[in-house]
């Protein structure tokens, strides 16, 4: 039986990133591998705000994404089962934060306005092709789930954050953006 049903947690919790320090990074500059999900700055935005694991990262499509600049506000599509990671289950939805003028490095919005142009100019009409990533690599293909993961550990370097806690175990993980999202919203309010 799964620890969840017996409403245990698992013992291999992640640790959040810094928020502040992670924005503050040029990511886009530090993780320049074509393997990793371009403009990394602005997908990590979404990652955290709509507390996602690697495996939605790594299926999300630009057709999942809808935006509204009328009313600034975008929605994603998302699946609500790790056994049926397509399974387009739940529609989550951001408003822009911002309170100093548009800022993409931290407000879900103007991250997707920004990705999505971005996307648009360097791949054209196939960003709307079917099965088209939302959160694409150099090559403009999907960015496996692994590779994901390797672009959260990447980003811990970077912060100088330690991989390992102090039984040893990883405190990156597939719930890592999840665990930030959490933390931030909390501090936040």
């Amino acid at each position: 039986k799964a620890l969840t049903e017996r409403g245990i947690g698992s013992g291999k919790q992640p640790s959040p990133l810094p928020w502040a320090r992670m924005t503050d990074t040029d990511l886009d500059g530090q993780l320049s591998d074509d393997r990793f999900p371009l403009r990394p700055n602005v997908c990590v935005v979404p990652f955290v705000f709509f507390f996602m694991r690697e495996m939605e990262c790594a299926t999300a499509e630009f057709a999942d994404l809808r935006i509204d600049e009328i009313i600034q506000s975008i929605s994603l599509s998302m699946s609500v089962s790790k056994n049926d990671p397509r399974a387009i289950g739940c529609e989550r939805r951001w408003g822009c934060v911002c309170t100093d003028g548009p800022s993409p490095r931290t407000c879900p919005y103007h991250a997707a306005l920004e990705l999505t142009r971005y996307l648009k100019d360097k791949f054209g009409k196939r960003v709307f092709e079917a099965g088209g990533p939302l959160y694409p690599n150099g090559f403009g293909e999907p960015v496996p789930a692994e590779t994901m993961l390797e672009v959260a550990l990447k980003i811990a370097v970077l912060l100088g954050q330690p991989l390992l806690n102090k039984a040893g175990r990883n405190r990156v993980g597939k719930h890592t953006w999840r665990a930030t999202g959490a933390v931030y919203m909390s501090a936040i309010g």
